[in-house]
C-alpha cells in the first residue's frame, strides 16, 4: 500500500463517520422499538434477545476475524445505549 499517512488517516476518518452514522441509525430504531414496547407493555430489557444478538455478533466477528473481546465489548455498549434510547419518552 503506497498511501501516505495522511491518506490512511483520512480513510479511517471516513470509516469512523460511516460507523457513527450507523450507530445513530441504530439508536433511532431502538427508540422506535421502545415506543412499540411501551404500547405493548413489554419490558425494555430482554436478556434472551440480548444473548441472541451477542451470539450473532460473535459469529459475524469470527467470520471477519475480529477479536472476540472487541465484539463482546462493542455489542455490550450498543445494547446498553439501545436500552437507554428505548427508555426515552418520545
Amino acid at each position: 500500500m503506497n498511501d501516505s499517512l495522511a491518506t490512511l488517516r483520512q480513510k479511517i476518518a471516513t470509516i469512523d463517520t460511516r460507523l457513527l452514522g450507523l450507530v445513530a441509525e441504530r439508536l433511532q430504531l431502538a427508540r422506535h422499538v421502545g415506543r412499540h414496547k411501551r404500547q405493548q407493555h413489554t419490558a425494555i430489557t430482554d436478556s434472551a434477545v440480548e444473548n441472541l444478538i451477542l451470539q450473532q455478533n460473535l459469529r459475524t466477528g469470527q467470520a471477519l476475524q475480529l477479536p472476540q473481546a472487541l465484539v463482546c465489548n462493542l455489542t455490550a455498549l450498543l445494547i446498553d445505549y439501545a436500552s437507554r434510547a428505548q427508555q426515552e419518552e418520545t
